[in-house]
């Protein structure tokens, strides 16, 4: 669900003929719809995002009540991240948690740079069944909150991804992931969950006792991937008068504030 601009009409238009539910649509004249352009490095397929919120922010704690209202809360599974207000995504957070739904919070941009996150960011991490960070969000997400132990080794250092792993634990999320994008992923389980015959993937990187409990640092490899394909079309976007053209084969579509 999200606000929509005049710029969005085309999109809108399109959405509306190939969907039956528009009750998720809401127009606003006092921003711009939310955009994104994504670049992704071609031989790594590591990708960054420049985000430009714009109509997203306007999204409310009354916006949330209607959509649960009008069942949009309903899914078995419920996915935030901070690309609207704190308060909404904490209010979306505590209503899914009412319904028993699984929550997942992919806390990007990260709280610092997404204004009103970080003074939320413990209450909702408490309501929180998956929290999956990348890197850079991971330790962000600790220096946010104005712990900075362990976390000086940097991007790349296991040992400061297992300190937001039991960070997060610690602050209530019950599965901490962090992704590391071509080097896999470490999460935190439950030492009784982990087999003893692990495959070639999967490997135990230490033990943890976090709030009391016994729990592994698991590091999960990411597939090999001899040639990246970039399916994101960036190297065939433009930007020109504040508008975003992409050209496609055989098709072109263009939005213009």
């Amino acid at each position: 669900m999200r606000r929509a601009s005049k710029r969005a009409v085309s999109c809108r238009l399109s959405f509306c003929i190939h969907s039956r539910n528009q009750e998720g649509i809401i127009r606003s004249k006092e921003a711009s719809t939310g955009s994104a352009l994504i670049t992704v490095q071609r031989d790594k397929g590591e990708n960054r995002i420049i985000v430009v919120p714009g109509s997203n922010m306007l999204l409310s704690t009354a916006d949330i009540d209607h959509a649960a209202a009008e069942g949009f809360l309903d899914a078995r599974v419920v996915v935030c991240q901070f690309e609207i207000s704190g308060k909404s995504t904490l209010h979306a957070l505590k209503l899914a948690r009412q319904k028993g739904r699984m929550t997942i919070l992919n806390p990007a941009p990260p709280p610092n740079k997404a204004p009103g996150n970080a003074e939320l960011l413990p209450e909702m991490l408490k309501l929180c069944d998956y929290c999956c960070p990348n890197e850079t969000e991971a330790l962000q997400l600790i220096s946010s909150a104005g712990d900075k132990n362990d976390t000086s080794a940097g991007i790349g250092s296991i040992d400061s991804y297992s300190h937001c792993l039991c960070w997060l634990a610690e602050h209530g999320v019950v599965n901490p992931i962090v992704t590391m994008g071509s080097k896999g992923l470490v999460a935190l389980a439950a030492k009784s969950s982990i087999p003893v015959n692990l495959t070639k993937d999967v490997s135990v990187v230490r033990d943890v006792v976090v709030n009391g409990q016994k729990k592994c640092v698991v590091h999960v490899d990411a597939p090999h991937v001899p040639k990246v394909i970039d399916t994101t079309l960036a190297q065939n976007v433009k930007i020109k008068n504040c508008g975003v053209a992409v050209f496609a084969p055989y098709k072109t579509t263009s939005f213009q504030q």
